[in-house]
Order: structure tokens, then C-alpha cells, then sequence
């Protein structure tokens, strides 16, 4: 299983300082991979450090744009650090 896969288990604990270093070990091997930028965008906003969490799910959502969600969480990382929130993505036709 690759450094990302046991970071989502590591999460799905929620022991998301584990995951973390996972997805950062995962990420610095092979930094094109969206899922894992984006688990490390949501494991970030879980750690309080939105600002790095937000930098992530915008690479995520730059390599695999239909990450919605990714966008949603950046737009939180954003609000909590203080900046106003900006939708990442496209709005969703069927909201």
C-alpha cells in the first residue's frame, strides 16, 4: 500500500498528524498525484493550518479540476485563516 493509502487510514483514526507525515512522504515522491493533495488539504484544515491546506487543494483542484469538494475545503482553509473565501471551482449545476 503507498505512503498516501496509509495516510487516509492514518485519518479516517483521526490521528491526522500521522497522516500528514504519510501524505508528505507520499507527495514529495510523486507530488502529481490530486488524491493526495487533496487528503493533505483536508488533513491540514483537521491540524488548524488552513493557510498550507488551502495551497494544496489548489494544486489538487489544478491537476483534477472536478474535485469540488477540494475547492469547498479551500475556501474553508481561507475563511479561517482570515481571507475572504473564494469558490475554487465551478458552481455545481444541480445545487
Amino acid at each position: 500500500m503507498s505512503q498516501a493509502g496509509v495516510g487516509v487510514i492514518f485519518a479516517g483514526e483521526g490521528n491526522y498528524e500521522e497522516a500528514r507525515r504519510r501524505l508528505e512522504e507520499s507527495l514529495r515522491l510523486d507530488p502529481a498525484q490530486p488524491e493526495a493533495q487533496s487528503n493533505m488539504c483536508a488533513d491540514l484544515v483537521h491540524l488548524g493550518r488552513a493557510g498550507e491546506a488551502a495551497a494544496h487543494c489548489t494544486q489538487g483542484l489544478k491537476m483534477r479540476p472536478e474535485y469540488g469538494m477540494a475547492g469547498e475545503v479551500a475556501g474553508k482553509g481561507k475563511r479561517d485563516c482570515g481571507e475572504p473565501s473564494t469558490r475554487l471551482t465551478q458552481p455545481d449545476s444541480n445545487r
